[in-house]
């Protein structure tokens, strides 16, 4: 796989545009993710992964919970390896349809959201209750839901069969438009919190921003005050938002960034020996996302540059990814890195357990929790991309099969 491919990729993502939608077809043919809420930018070289082998499902776990914050059980297992007796299923898919690639889910795991892609390019919003599927009527050519907060409502995007782009929510069994009353452009909604906060953005051909539709009918709507792109990409539960600003004259990382819930931006640390980065998510005081250190190297591993499995695997040499996971503890601003990770971290919760992807050199996916980094059992071939509260449910997509990126997997622990 070409790495400069995702790099494209990886910065068309962090424009303040509306995200890609029927490009989320070509992505899953090209073995690309699309992850939960990740709009980032990198530069430098990035790690193609690479996963061989057939699918590990493990038996349910039986361990008894054990208390975490604000009284949620949380899960506690072999105190030594917590996750190496999950089961992984398939969850189905409407009329055999195949998965578009992204998850989001709530943070009890009941809900998760996604899309499913069309013979003719277009996709739809999809929305997994106890992993019961239900198509929403989006009325539109291409559907995108971005997030789901536990009392099951929806945001996502949408471009109607005229062209016309336009973020939506479905609530109460119903599916409406997000508008801005006095700008008539278009508009996307990024993430909701529990609240039913909405965070998005809208723009004409000469102007964007950065806003949050709130109250009860989301009728008020606050303008953001940001200093570049990509801007705000989550929302906490006190509207607290983070994400990242960069300059769009420059092809350098950006800062990691919180936006207070008055509105006032503050730079995340980024320590010594890194370039800068990107915040891509928020949950229980504790935000995700990734650094970019200044330099590549080359190494040699042992894994085929690409998802589908091969017999006879060659020894290559690449770059190694610029880009490493990070989660900073907001109250104090101490951030904690895994440069023995690729990319950004994918997840975390409300008690700052973290889900890290693979090594750049292939293998398992990990849920860093109280300081231990813990492998996935049954993550080698498909990866979590979410982890509820309590630790047991996390949702995400094969990677190192003929079905990979088309099928939704639930990890029950």
């Amino acid at each position: 796989m070409d790495n400069r491919a995702q790099d494209v990729r990886v910065a068309l993502e962090s424009a303040n545009v509306p995200s890609p939608r029927v490009d989320l077809v070509r992505a899953v043919e090209a073995g690309t993710r699309v992850r939960r809420r990740r709009w980032y930018a990198a530069a430098g070289g990035v790690t193609a992964l690479a996963m061989v082998g057939t699918f590990a499902l493990a038996q349910a776990l039986g361990a008894p919970p054990a208390q975490g914050p604000d009284g949620i059980d949380t899960l506690a297992g072999d105190p030594v390896k917590p996750y190496t007796n999950c089961t992984v299923r398939t969850l189905p898919m409407p009329d055999a349809q195949e998965f578009a690639g992204y998850v989001a889910a709530d943070p009890t795991g009941r809900y998760a959201v996604g899309g499913v892609a069309e013979r003719d390019g277009s996709t739809r919003a999809v929305l997994w209750t106890d992993g019961k599927p239900q198509v929403l009527d989006v009325r539109a050519k291409t559907v995108e839901a971005r997030d789901v907060n536990a009392a099951g409502v929806v945001v996502g995007s949408a471009t109607a069969e005229n062209g016309r782009e336009f973020a939506w929510i479905y609530r109460d069994g119903a599916v409406r438009e997000l508008r801005v009353t006095g700008l008539p452009g278009s508009a996307t909604a990024r993430a909701v919190n529990e609240r039913g906060d909405v965070l998005g953005g809208v723009w004409t051909s000469k102007r964007s921003m950065t806003v949050v539709w709130t109250g009860e009918d989301l009728g008020s709507v606050v303008q953001v005050r940001t200093t570049g792109d990509p801007g705000p990409r989550d929302i906490a539960e006190d509207g607290t938002l983070v994400g990242g600003t960069q300059s769009e004259a420059s092809a350098k990382p950006g800062r990691p960034m919180v936006w207070t819930p008055d509105g006032t931006p503050k730079q995340l640390d980024v320590p010594a020996g890194f370039t800068g980065g990107h915040a891509t998510a928020v949950r229980g005081g504790w935000a995700i996302g990734w650094l970019s250190k200044a330099a590549t190297e080359q190494y040699a591993t042992d894994a085929p540059l690409t998802i589908k499995p091969q017999t006879n695997p060659t020894r290559v040499a690449m770059d190694v990814s610029t880009s490493i996971p990070a989660r900073w503890e907001l109250s104090t601003g101490a951030v904690t890195t895994w440069p023995e990770r690729a990319g950004p971290a994918e997840a975390v919760n409300a008690a700052g357990w973290a889900v890290l992807t693979s090594p750049p050199g292939g293998g398992p996916a990990a849920v860093v929790r109280d300081g231990q980094v813990y492998e996935v059992a049954g993550s080698a071939n498909g990866f979590p991309m979410t982890i509820s509260d309590d630790g047991r449910h996390l949702y995400g997509m094969p990677t190192g099969s003929d079905r990979a990126g088309m099928d939704l997997l639930l990890w029950t622990c």
